[in-house]
Formats: C-alpha cells, structure tokens, sequence
C-alpha cells in the first residue's frame, strides 16, 4: 500500500495552528485533562489538552467509527498483534506521530484464542469538515479504519477512511 501524500510545509504549518487553536479552545470551555505528554497519557495529544476517559466511558468503550466525545472525536481500532498503533489524517496533516492510540487489553471471549484482542484508543481534535483518515500499525503498515464503512481516496491511489465533522 502507498504511503499517504504529505502536505507541503505552509499546509501542514496551517493545520498545525488549526489543531492549537482547537486544543486553546477546548481548554478554554474547562474541559479537564492532561497536558501534552506526548500520547503517554488516557486521552491525550502531543500539544493539546483533552479529557480523560473516564473509568465507565473505558468499559464501555467498543471498536466503531470514530464518535465525539467531549470536543474532539474517540478514534477506537481493534488488534491482536499490534505494538504500535497511531492515527494520521488531513485533521492532523498525515503526521503519524502526532496522535498515538491507547492500549486496552479486551477480556477474552469463551473458546478464542489464546492472544486476547487489544482495543486501541484516542481523542483527537477535528475540525469541522470532511476528512480522510487511516491507521498506522506498528509504524509500517497503513490500513483504513475497518470498523468504519465510509471509504474515499487517500490522495495517492489508495483507499482511507471518511469523517464528516459538522
């Protein structure tokens, strides 16, 4: 699979406002959360301050199209076998180290396998609009959001996930 197009740097400056201005606007409304920790932490973005995951809210947390939460959008992502799993998207200029995902291991289901499935997780600030987005697996590999069913072009002849943010 190709690798998505690179915004050239005045975009990708662009978007990189756009993404502080929304974080400043979040902290603004007196969303509690943690400050950029470089994706260490439940919940956050390099850069940006956002809500915690509650307890509850990780109980009950479910792979699917990515939701709204708290002023920014719940990305969630399934694997068995992943190491590494960060979400890259014309939200954040295809930066794929700009939003890393959570690892919550998932209890094992009756009779499957040995290897329980790991839900992987983040909020992530997104801006009105629509916006293509994939996963990065292990640093190598982008996939489109399989729990997602709206497809479009990556841009490189490939196929992403769509988000429309009204």
């Amino acid at each position: 699979m190709t690798k998505p197009r690179l915004l050239c740097p005045v975009r990708r400056r662009i978007r990189i406002l756009s993404m502080a201005l929304t974080a400043v606007l979040v902290g603004a409304l007196g969303c509690a959360g943690t400050a950029g920790t470089g994706g260490a932490g439940i919940g956050t973005v390099t850069g940006d301050s956002l809500p915690q995951l509650s307890p509850e809210t990780l109980a009950l947390l479910r792979p699917g199209p990515p939701q709204p939460y708290a002023g920014a959008y719940l990305f969630a992502y399934v694997s068995r076998r992943a190491r590494s799993v960060t979400v890259a998207g014309t939200f954040n200029g295809w930066i794929p180290t700009a939003n890393s995902l959570q690892r919550r291991a998932l209890a094992p289901s009756p009779g499957a396998a040995a290897v329980p499935d790991s839900l992987w997780y983040a909020l992530v600030p997104v801006p009105r609009g629509r916006h293509r987005y994939k996963f990065l697996v292990d640093g190598s590999r982008w996939i489109p959001d399989p729990a997602n069913p709206d497809r479009t072009s990556d841009g490189s002849g490939g196929v992403a996930s769509g988000l429309v943010v009204r």
